[in-house]
């Protein structure tokens, strides 16, 4: 019985042991022509694609979800998937990579309070120079 009892022990730290594969690097891994659009959150969870609201003064922090066209998250993007925010004007916002985070992006506004425009969402794969798709316009609008 003891023996039986050490070789199921056995046989199930093996099992939790392959099960738990590498940290996340936030990178996704897979084919990039899966991504249909793209939406935008905040680090609470809270969505941003349809208004995205800057606050005078305070910078934000954007984390770009991708999504294929049957609705679901593409998590599984090759290559070093990366984003870069254009606005529109481009005197309303300026926006920072993040260290590690390449879909995730600083946005600070340098606009005026109640300064609108929009914002375009380039997705980059490997080392292209040139967007593999863009997304948006997303509206866009600076608070006091």
């Amino acid at each position: 019985m003891a023996r039986r009892s050490r070789l199921l022990g056995t046989v199930l730290l093996g099992l939790l042991a392959g099960c738990s594969g590498t940290a996340s690097t936030g990178v996704p891994s897979g084919p990039s022509n899966d991504v249909a659009s793209v939406r935008l959150f905040d680090l609470l969870g809270v969505e941003l694609t349809q208004h995205m609201a800057l606050f005078h003064g305070q910078t934000l922090r954007v984390r770009v979800r991708l999504y294929a066209a049957d609705g679901r998250e593409v998590t599984d993007v090759v290559d070093g998937a990366r984003v870069a925010f254009k606005f529109t004007p481009d005197s309303l916002a300026t926006s920072a990579s993040v260290s590690n985070q390449p879909l995730m992006r600083d946005v600070t506004p340098t606009a005026t309070s109640g300064t609108g425009g929009g914002l375009t969402v380039s997705l980059f794969v490997g080392a292209d120079s040139v967007p593999t798709k863009a997304f948006g316009q997303f509206d866009v609008l600076v608070h006091s």
